[in-house]
């Protein structure tokens, strides 16, 4: 506890130094934006003495202020004697003094977990007005309680007022001005691109179609484009597919990248189809060009992680987070895949499947905000129209209505952008796909447009009508580029 101390000793000010002030400032929201707490409550209550002067005057309050504030108090009165009498702390002396104190809080919580869980399995124990008992609640138990553990020492801003924190907008703004940051995730559609300006962490998107009309390949397009376009990381978890089944079609999106392929030595034999592939029947030269093509994707340094992850056992919202989070550790991710959340196994103990999946997305939404300390993480779920959805879409040109959605309750609401794709006989034969927007929180929504299928090599594209490949909006057979890579300042 005497650590704790100096930690107080570091946000308190013993002098009227304005540079000092400024350090002093700096500590107070390093640990206020941390997830270490104070042990002692004498230790809590100047702590929470300190962070109310903080919200009113955007500095740290003097020595002389707290021994005024708490004369009355013998006990904390002494130990603000005591606080003053430890070393200050600044930059990472401080911030390595939470890390070292985060570490040793969950040590402790982590034997007491362990501690809960030992009881469950041996002997039983009562947690929130329910018994658990046996190693199955126990795994259970350590599952939903374990991922606070692979929190960071020092969380992202959540939560602020208006009054007194507003220049931190300002701030904001300009730092992205200057760094020219650009969050989102483009999807290589350009209608969607220049309309919601690519996927930001924290958000969850959705994208809904009838059985067999694309939901799937559309977000392995997508996820193609964002880890070897733009070199990000991308995790694709299917719950429907093995990852033999995804690692080939993958590796023929690949193969129908315009970009690398067109007018190179495997202009004769790009793209590839994936029945091929998967039933062994390419030709000789085919075969070389898939050998190539799986070398390219293992040793291109310019290419992100496009991670494929096949649970061995039903994937919970709890399976998820845990995963997720041990990955993020070994390499951060950019975005999540997730194909899809009907097929997620409840864990909720629901009375029905409708609240047992409305459930499961509202704590999927709340997985993608909170993600990595507050970061947040992008997050896409193909989705399910239900049969009433689609027979409205056939007879008003594919246009879905958001009453398509399965059990559209939570779906509707925490959704931040819903995608639909729709086909019939007329589109399959033209080799297209209608796409449209039901939802986009922040921005309008884009108009349902038309985009190109050559499905034999799950390839999905916008046509670009230009002089460089001004043949591909007409020809069906044509391959077309990825769209150029475009500069993210036109987006901005």
């Amino acid at each position: 506890m005497l650590k704790h101390r100096a930690l107080l000793k570091s946000i308190i000010s013993y002098t009227d130094d304005k540079k000092e002030m400024e350090s002093l400032v700096e500590n107070f929201i390093a640990l206020n934006t941390s997830n270490l707490y104070f042990p002692l409550d004498l230790h809590k209550k100047i702590y929470i003495y300190i962070c109310e002067h903080v919200k009113r005057s955007t500095v740290v309050p003097s020595n002389n202020l707290l021994k005024k504030h708490f004369e009355d108090d013998a006990e904390i009165s002494e130990e603000l004697q005591m606080i003053s009498e430890e070393p200050s702390l600044y930059s990472s002396n401080f911030t390595g003094l939470i890390s070292e104190l985060y570490e040793e809080q969950m040590k402790s919580e982590l034997n007491g977990l362990l501690n809960n869980v030992r009881k469950i399995s041996e002997s039983g124990l009562k947690v929130e007005r329910e018994e658990l008992y046996g190693p199955k609640d126990a795994a259970k138990y350590f599952l939903h309680n374990s991922v606070d553990f692979l929190k960071p020492a020092s969380n992202v801003r959540t939560e602020g007022s208006l009054k007194g924190n507003s220049k931190e907008a300002v701030d904001r703004y300009f730092k992205i001005k200057t760094e020219n940051k650009f969050k989102g995730l483009l999807t290589g559609l350009e209608t969607i691109d220049f309309t919601c300006r690519g996927i930001k962490p924290g958000e969850l998107w959705l994208i809904m179609a009838a059985p067999s009309e694309l939901k799937t390949t559309t977000s392995m397009n997508f996820a193609y484009t964002q880890a070897i376009e733009a070199g990000k990381n991308v995790k694709f978890i299917s719950l429907e597919m093995s990852y033999e089944q995804c690692h080939n079609m993958f590796v023929c999106i690949h193969s129908a990248n315009y970009n690398l392929w067109h007018g190179s030595e495997w202009d004769d034999v790009w793209p590839l189809n994936y029945d091929d592939i998967d039933e062994g029947l390419l030709t000789p030269r085919e075969e070389k060009f898939f050998k190539f093509l799986c070398n390219d994707l293992d040793t291109n340094s310019e290419y992100g992680y496009l991670d494929i992850h096949q649970p061995s056992e039903g994937l919970t919202v709890s399976h998820l987070k845990s995963y997720a989070e041990v990955e993020n550790k070994k390499r951060p991710i950019d975005i999540i895949y997730l194909d899809y959340i009907e097929l997620m196994k409840d864990e909720f103990r629901s009375n029905s499947y409708t609240e047992g999946l409305n459930a499961r997305i509202k704590q999927l939404k709340q997985f993608a905000l909170q993600f990595n300390g507050g970061a947040g993480v992008r997050l896409i779920s193909a989705y399910q129209a239900n049969r009433e959805g689609k027979k409205l879409a056939d007879k008003n040109d594919g246009v879905y209505r958001l009453d398509a959605l399965s059990y559209a309750n939570e779906a509707e609401r925490s959704a931040d952008v819903i995608i639909y794709t729709y086909l019939n006989d007329d589109l399959r034969d033209n080799k297209e796909v209608k796409m449209g927007c039901l939802k986009n929180r922040t921005k309008p929504k884009f108009k349902q447009f038309i985009a190109k299928t050559r499905l034999e090599c799950r390839k999905i594209y916008e046509p670009m009508m230009n002089s460089e490949n001004q043949n591909q909006g007409t020809d069906p057979n044509s391959i077309p580029s990825q769209p150029k890579k475009i500069d993210i300042r036109e987006f901005i």
